[in-house]
């Protein structure tokens, strides 16, 4: 798989998580690392984020993937955040359940 076709694949599956995932999986792989394995076994421990949670453990071994994720979101994080100026259960930057 060529560089750029890989790149677009991962941006595709980050632009699928949504902001606020995004930006806890930065917080985390940017976290110290007893720090982040802490936050990897309590996402792991709950059913509900255990699919999360192995996201991270698959950063964890990888550390390429965790050094390009991290680039990834850092400049996505830079970058305007148009979808939420559309989001009507979005009111001053909270999500509100619809």
């Amino acid at each position: 798989m060529r560089p750029d076709e890989l790149e677009r694949r991962l941006q595709e599956r980050l632009d699928a998580l949504g902001p606020v995932p995004r930006a806890e999986l930065l917080h985390v792989l940017m976290l110290p690392g007893f720090e982040r394995a802490d936050r990897i076994g309590e996402f792991w421990g709950y059913p509900n984020t255990r699919t999360f949670g192995e996201l991270l453990i698959d950063c964890e071994e990888d550390r390429t993937l965790r050094a390009v994720l991290v680039g990834m979101l850092r400049e996505r994080r830079s970058e305007p955040r148009t979808e939420l100026l559309n989001d009507p259960s979005i009111v001053y930057g909270l999500r509100y359940a619809t």
